[in-house]
């Protein structure tokens, strides 16, 4: 009887454990696995133009692991109303490119393609706009639990218009 107890126990412990671990991209698509780098809770800073905290970011898997949806909020300061937003990333395998996609609380809203470099551990997402403005986001990780970040805007003569850089850190649990 003992013996039973002790493994109904074990047993409802490991469940526990394995249904508390955050699932991760889907074994069917090994391109995905990098997407994994935003996976967690994250805090932030713009570092450049001005030095700015961002609220916090979060990167879960969806829809079987085929999808990394990200929530992330910047509060209110003197110079910048609030602002939020949700973006969800993928692997096309059809085209293979990953696929990017911004839903912002202003109600502008964003898609981008992007090259994994897995030698620099830095992704690229590149967007065009209709107006000509082409908006480049580098996000790369010296380690698990950074990431150094640069987004950039050019016009349709390659002139810059804008640039931002920060990073941000994994929080731990």
């Amino acid at each position: 009887m003992l013996k039973s107890v002790t493994v109904v126990i074990a047993s409802i412990f490991l469940t526990s454990i394995l249904a508390a671990d955050e699932p991760g991209p889907s074994k069917d698509i090994p391109e995905l696995a990098p997407l994994s780098n935003w996976a967690g809770d994250w805090a932030g800073q713009v570092e450049k133009p001005t030095l700015r905290q961002p609220g916090p970011s979060k990167g879960v898997w969806i829809v079987e692991g085929r999808y990394l949806q990200q929530s992330w909020k910047i509060p209110v300061d003197d110079n910048n109303p609030a602002l939020s937003a949700t973006v969800i990333s993928t692997y096309d395998a059809n085209e293979k490119v990953y696929r990017q996609w911004q839903f912002m609380s202003d109600g502008t809203t964003g898609q981008q393609t992007g090259k994994w470099d897995a030698a620099a551990n830095t992704m690229t997402w590149t967007e065009r706009k209709p107006d000509g403005l082409t908006i480049v986001t580098k996000a790369r990780f010296p380690n698990p639990d950074l990431q150094l970040w640069t987004i950039t805007g050019t016009d349709r003569a390659g002139q810059m218009v804008f640039e931002l850089s920060g990073n941000s850190k994994r929080q731990k649990k």
